[in-house]
């Protein structure tokens, strides 16, 4: 059955974000979703910003995006949905070199004067400016002196809260956009199904098995093709050093990210390499559906999971 993707918010040619304010800094007092155009203009004052709403629109049942504009003209974009699955929201802030002529490394340091800004805008959006200042000194934390700083994929947690920074581009001297999505836990239990439905038409179905039948796979063949196992993990660990299967991937977040773990379904076991996601332990736990790759056939096989949602 084809699903709609609502969380899945294209960059252009109309700029999505997603902040929701709190009314009390420091306290989460979760205010209405989706976020009309008053409650982003009271959120834009709470944090003393002068920017103008310049238009807010519906964007689907439940859901309503706001485009902002900055003093220098720069834009910004609030996307909030609620639909009775969890509660997303999405900051995008947004900046092109012709913003800032005659200066090639102004729009980097652009994104980096405005991080406080971003987390602090999406905090009050959500109604939780404590875990917001968190979520900074975490990223902060994790992402200064490492190439790209601002421009990091990065995925944090506080509580139920879910904290997503995605940038256009790793390159700190290309990056155009920092997107900022904060969902509770039903959303992102949410967005994982939608993500993964998402690659299954678009990248090819993967194939259902059981570890037992990938235990006798002809590994030479497997290379590339998804496959579908439903089981849990356990002895999940970071990563010193990641085996030269993942260290070639293109695309591949910081390696900082990437964790280790073992799949049991039942029938056997299997180490795998998990994608960065903001899933606790125990949420890894559960009998879950892991979308897994077979990366490299060295001897021994390096299995990467991508998505781990709940079975539908």
């Amino acid at each position: 059955m084809k699903r709609k993707f609502p969380y899945l918010i294209a960059l252009l040619p109309v700029l999505m974000a997603a902040p929701l304010l709190a009314a009390c800094a420091g306290q989460r007092t979760p205010p209405d979703f989706p976020l009309d155009q008053s409650a982003v203009e009271a959120a834009l004052s709470t944090q003393n910003l002068d920017w103008q709403v310049t238009e807010a629109e519906p964007g689907g049942h439940g859901q309503i995006i706001c485009t902002l504009k900055l003093a220098n003209g720069a834009t910004c974009a609030v996307n909030s949905i609620d639909r009775g699955d969890g509660r997303f929201l999405q900051v995008l802030l947004a900046a092109f070199p012709q913003d800032f002529p005659g200066d090639e490394t102004a729009a980097a340091d652009f994104f980096l004067a405005e991080l406080p800004t971003l987390f602090g805008l999406a905090g009050a959006l959500s109604g939780d400016t404590k875990a917001a200042r968190q979520m900074l000194g975490d990223f902060r934390d994790y992402g200064e002196g490492k190439a790209g700083y601002p421009g990091c994929y990065w995925t944090g947690r506080s509580g139920d809260l879910h904290f997503l920074l995605r940038p256009t581009s790793p390159r700190q001297n290309d990056l155009r956009a920092l997107s900022l999505s904060v969902l509770d836990s039903a959303a992102y239990e949410t967005q994982l199904r939608l993500w993964a439905d998402f690659e299954q038409q678009n990248k090819g179905a993967a194939l259902s098995a059981g570890l037992a039948e990938l235990a006798n796979l002809d590994l030479a063949e497997a290379g590339g093709q998804a496959y579908c196992v439903q089981g849990s993990l356990s002895r999940i660990v970071d990563l010193t050093a990641l085996p030269p299967a993942l260290t070639a991937l293109a695309g591949l977040p910081d390696p900082d990210l990437i964790r280790r773990a073992m799949l049991s379904d039942g029938s056997a076991s299997l180490p795998v390499y998990l994608w960065p996601n903001s899933l606790s332990g125990k949420e890894l736990a559960q009998s879950r559906q892991h979308y897994l790759t077979l990366l490299a056939d060295t001897p021994e096989p390096v299995w990467l999971i991508s998505l781990s949602p709940l079975p539908e």
